[in-house]
């Protein structure tokens, strides 16, 4: 008889994991693993004016020929990720409710980096084990950042 040797299979990530934390209806942190594919977007909305070209000297209108006729006074961004669960019991149902109405989401890039984060998903139908046999969700969620500092 030898010595057994144990071992473990780890399957190979396709997407990074995403952790995402939040407190829960009784004061606490939970926080759950996404680990099927998660997609960040970043969308911009522009509030433009048109200045007045030129200046007068003398009797004629100058300009020059980089004036722009068409400038931007307010530049608002809005940077959001969307993650996806793995296949999950129907257990989970109540945590994810949780998750629904938390007023503090982060996710938990390390030890030391959280991000503040908001719900988006106003809506889920939550899943049975019993009728739609696997389960999965996904959740949208804004930066409670902006791209740029405003103060």
């Amino acid at each position: 008889m030898g010595t057994p040797i144990n071992f473990e299979v780890v399957c190979k990530q396709k997407y990074p994991n995403v952790r995402i934390k939040w407190k829960n209806r009784y004061g606490q942190f939970d926080w759950f693993d996404f680990y099927m594919v998660n997609k960040q977007s970043f969308s911009t909305t522009v509030r433009g004016y048109q200045p007045q070209l030129g200046t007068w000297t003398g009797a004629t209108l100058g300009y020059n020929q980089y004036d722009s006729s068409n400038l931007n006074y307010i530049v608002d961004s809005k940077q959001s990720i969307s993650v996806n669960t793995d296949w999950v019991p129907e257990t989970y149902n109540e945590i994810f409710k949780q998750l629904l109405v938390s007023e503090e989401i982060y996710w938990v890039k390390s030890q030391t980096d959280l991000a503040p984060l908001t719900i988006a998903t106003d809506s889920i139908t939550f899943k049975t084990g019993a009728v739609d046999k696997v389960i999965q969700y996904t959740f949208d969620l804004d930066f409670g950042q902006g791209y740029k500092l405003i103060l």
